[in-house]
């Protein structure tokens, strides 16, 4: 097995690295909501987990086995179902970190307006790429 085959799961443990490291960082505490954390990353986990499963068996998609340790379970590789734990760990993470950073910034209609735009902007490429499965979904 090459390094390159290390690839995918590099970039995985990559991205747990930081979050991790700061969850026990005094101001954050980021390990006291675990478990409530844990069985939502679970949950919306296992539904991506059979979106991908489903995908994968319609051609929609495919995982370059160059960049992979060989490793598959449902014929899904090991590191596309640690993707799905880590990142959604990562993406709370960063949701909490930035409410406790910027507790003050609260600007209702400044979001509502980048929600609307980025509401059209999705809207738009959904309806430009629906010929293209991947693309659209």
């Amino acid at each position: 097995m090459e390094f390159k085959n290390f690839t995918y799961l590099l970039l995985m443990l990559g991205s747990l690295a930081v979050p991790l490291a700061f969850s026990f960082e005094k101001e954050v505490r980021f390990y006291t909501k675990l478990k409530y954390l844990i069985p939502a990353i679970l949950f919306s986990g296992a539904i991506f987990i059979m979106w991908d499963i489903r995908f994968e068996e319609l051609g929609i998609w495919k995982f370059n086995p160059e960049f992979l340790t060989g490793i598959y379970i449902l014929n899904l590789p090991l590191e596309e179902w640690l993707f799905f734990l880590v990142i959604l760990y990562c993406c709370v993470f960063i949701y909490e970190i930035l409410v406790i950073k910027l507790a003050h910034f609260e600007k209702p209609n400044l979001f509502l307006a980048v929600s609307l735009v980025l509401l059209a902007v999705f809207l738009l490429i959904t309806w430009f790429y629906r010929q293209k499965l991947y693309t659209f979904f």
